[in-house]
């Protein structure tokens, strides 16, 4: 008798969407790594902006303007050793720039200030010293310092845990727009933290978010959509979201858009489109989408059935997380290889290598594309 296998349930968005929680033990594992890994990546990084230096200036008559201590100038000399504009990048000169600035009370050396001192750049980590700092341009309502400045009370780093403040905080960047603050300001409704829970309330703010292009609030977005939480229920609604993520290139939105094709939810049964969206998942590490297609190939569902292809794709899913051997993707590839002989195993494990070459090389190459100046996920 052949083994039901289930394709995995939609993922969850960092750190934790409530209406997408009801799901299978690997859904629950991710959802909890997401949770983890990501509290600090809200960090919102759209900068606050230095008043430009006049563009006569000489680099050597901006210097002596800001040694004679003009703090617009000192702020517009930190930013060029910060980005390495014009002079060769100093992540030291830059802090010695930004903190002369920040002492005379510029509220964006201030910003920068607590940015180099939250990630190491140019001095030791010291986030008592990034709070001080955040909280100074916060007060002098910079929306990314407040940002910032609030996810530090939700972590508690750098100030004592405070999830009133974290919200306050929060509330008062996503009032001026910020798309990272008006994200995480949903996230708080969503989940009742310092503020009363409210599903409506998180909608709100996660259509703002979206409407931005913020990716994950566009996931969360589609899921309030898909559940009907906060919204009235519907499934177009939630594909344009989640496709607007996905294209963006969100794992999570992709593995989702794939799953709808995949059960024809709000969009005509197309296993072949999900294979697609599932494939673009899986070669950014999704675990989710790589044990979905590995079942597709498996069973032939939008694909001619190939069990190298589905052996090699769950055995990555199984190698994925902290306890790959509890994973349906050990689970699946065990059964799977009664079924196939020892030389397609083979196969299968050299197949593994190449989709694991594959992956290492896109990952080098988004990573020397990368902006090398900031070390804070953008949206």
């Amino acid at each position: 008798m052949r083994q039901k296998s289930n394709l995995v349930d939609r993922a969850t968005a960092p750190r934790y969407c409530p209406s997408m929680a009801r799901r299978l033990l690997l859904l629950i594992l991710f959802g909890l790594f997401c949770f983890i890994s990501s509290l600090n990546i809200h960090a919102q990084t759209n900068r606050p902006s230095a008043q430009k230096a006049k563009p006569n200036l000489s680099l050597e008559e901006l210097q002596r303007k800001a040694e004679s201590g003009d703090a617009q100038d000192q702020s517009v000399l930190g930013t060029m050793y910060f980005t390495g504009r014009n002079v060769e990048k100093n992540y030291s000169e830059a802090l010695k720039w930004f903190q002369k600035a920040a002492n005379q009370g510029s509220a964006f050396a201030q910003f920068e200030l607590g940015t180099m001192h939250d990630y190491g750049l140019g001095v030791e980590t010291n986030s008592t010293e990034a709070a001080k700092w955040y909280q100074l341009s916060a007060d002098q309502g910079v929306a990314p310092a407040q940002c910032n400045l609030g996810n530090m009370y939700g972590r508690g780093v750098g100030v004592n845990k405070n999830l009133v403040e974290m919200t306050k905080w929060y509330r008062k960047a996503a009032e001026s727009g910020h798309a990272g603050a008006q994200y995480n300001l949903g996230e708080s409704y969503d989940r009742g933290l310092g503020v009363e829970k409210s599903s409506s309330e998180a909608v709100r703010w996660y259509r703002k978010a979206a409407d931005q292009g913020a990716d994950l609030a566009q996931i969360c977005l589609g899921a309030k959509y898909e559940d009907g939480e906060g919204v009235e229920k519907d499934l177009g609604e939630a594909i344009k979201w989640y496709r607007k993520a996905a294209v963006q290139g969100n794992a999570m939105a992709q593995f989702n858009l794939g799953l709808m094709y995949m059960k024809g939810l709000g969009v005509k049964t197309d296993c072949v489109e999900a294979i697609k969206w599932y494939r673009k998942a899986a070669v950014q590490e999704n675990a989710m989408a790589q044990f979905n297609l590995g079942l597709m190939y498996m069973k032939g569902l939008g694909v001619k059935a190939d069990y190298v292809e589905g052996w090699a794709w769950l055995d990555l899913a199984a190698k994925g997380g902290d306890k790959p051997g509890d994973k349906p993707g050990a689970k699946a590839r065990k059964f799977l290889a009664k079924m196939m002989s020892s030389e397609q195993v083979a196969l299968a494990q050299k197949r593994t290598k190449e989709l694991e070459n594959e992956i290492f090389a896109r990952k080098k190459s988004q990573e020397s594309n990368k902006t090398e100046t900031l070390k804070i996920v953008t949206f």
